[in-house]
C-alpha cells in the first residue's frame, strides 16, 4: 500500500476499513493486501478520487 498523501481538498476521499480481531482474518486481510489493494487503489485514482486502506 503506497504511502497516504495530503488528500486534495476538491477530491472525493474513500477510505477502506477491514476490521477484525488479529487472528481471526489474517489470511483474508493479508489476501486483501495483496490482490485487491493493488487495483483497488489505481482504479480510484483513475476516477479522481484519494483513496486510503486504514487497519485495525
Amino acid at each position: 500500500m503506497s504511502e497516504p498523501t495530503a488528500p486534495n481538498r476538491h477530491l472525493p476521499i474513500i477510505r477502506v476499513f477491514v476490521s477484525s480481531t488479529f487472528s481471526d482474518l489474517k489470511h483474508e486481510r493479508n489476501a486483501l493486501h495483496a490482490k485487491f489493494w493493488p487495483e483497488l487503489e489505481p482504479y480510484f485514482q483513475r476516477l479522481g478520487c484519494a483513496c486510503f486502506g486504514l487497519t485495525n
